[in-house]
């Protein structure tokens, strides 16, 4: 025999977790919750990136990879939150690629990308603000060493 206070307490958690999701679906619907936005530099590319049959054919081996890194990138609130996953490795690229970004694929292999806001969110010191890209376009996956 249950007694009262149990079944009550396993209403009210059920109860809650409704909710709960129902609060998170609304933000949602709504676009309160934000997450980055992905454009491609052109639509050869996006028809790569974005196609399973032909992200396989295209890169072979490393589409499991790039799959994950868009994937992580499309879950992403702002790109501060890419700097958080190690494996990622999301970093500035200099010289003859500045202004450009890069997560890893494999130890030899980028994807590249830049922030597509217009002005570009930067810090007072000069640098990008990180938390406040919430737009970037893909520019190409390479071997840049």
């Amino acid at each position: 025999m249950v007694r009262f206070g149990q079944a009550f307490y396993k209403l009210f958690v059920l109860f809650s977790f409704y909710i709960f999701f129902v609060f998170l679906l609304t933000l949602y619907v709504n676009n309160i919750i934000i997450f980055v936005e992905i454009s491609y530099k052109s639509s050869k590319l996006k028809k790569q990136l974005t196609s399973p049959r032909e992200l396989g054919r295209s890169y072979g081996q490393l589409a499991r990879k790039i799959n994950q890194r868009l994937n992580d990138l499309k879950s992403a609130e702002t790109l501060s939150i890419m700097r958080l996953l190690p494996a990622a490795h999301c970093h500035e690229l200099s010289g003859i690629y500045k202004g450009e970004l890069a997560v890893n694929i494999s130890p030899n292999y980028r994807l590249i990308f830049e922030p597509n806001h217009d002005p570009i969110p930067e810090k007072e010191d000069g640098g990008l603000d990180w938390e406040s890209v919430t737009k970037i376009q893909i520019n190409r996956i390479e071997d840049y060493h």
